[in-house]
């Protein structure tokens, strides 16, 4: 009869122990981190930043480089300048500066001419912009 007793007891220990395994397991839980005032609805930060860049082929700078971004691409939208919603022209000395863009994540693609190689040269790469800075630098690798 004894170990009928020390059986209900162990049942009794383990059923008031229940409630707290079930608390542990749900405080356990993680929860997705509420945006604050610095965030967008899509987790974008309002930062903006004053980008600066550059259109390089190898080792040389190409000049006059016309410039294509679009925000939120991750991957390569195309070669047609209608791909992007966004376009500015690179300067005489190859730098290009975009001020005040909007923190976040782009695709940059650029077309220009290699006066070494007398060839038009293009390429793109994804940049994450991160807002953490009031300036960021970028490059631009392009190939013929």
């Amino acid at each position: 009869m004894s170990s009928v007793v020390s059986v209900d007891q162990g049942r009794r220990g383990f059923i008031l122990l229940l409630p707290l395994i079930f608390l542990l397991i749900l405080s356990s839980c993680q929860k997705e981190a509420p945006l604050d005032d610095h965030h967008h609805d899509d987790g974008t930060l309002f930062e903006k930043v004053h980008l600066h860049g550059i259109v390089q082929h190898h080792d040389r700078i190409i000049t006059d480089a016309d410039i294509y971004f679009e925000p939120g691409a991750t991957s390569f939208p195309g070669k047609s300048s209608t791909e992007y919603s966004q376009h500015i022209h690179g300067s005489e000395d190859g730098t290009f500066v975009i001020d005040q863009i909007e923190a976040g994540i782009y695709y940059f693609y650029a077309i220009g001419w290699d006066a070494a190689l007398r060839d038009t040269v293009y390429g793109g790469i994804p940049v994450f912009i991160s807002g953490d800075s009031s300036s960021q630098q970028i490059l631009i690798p392009v190939t013929e």
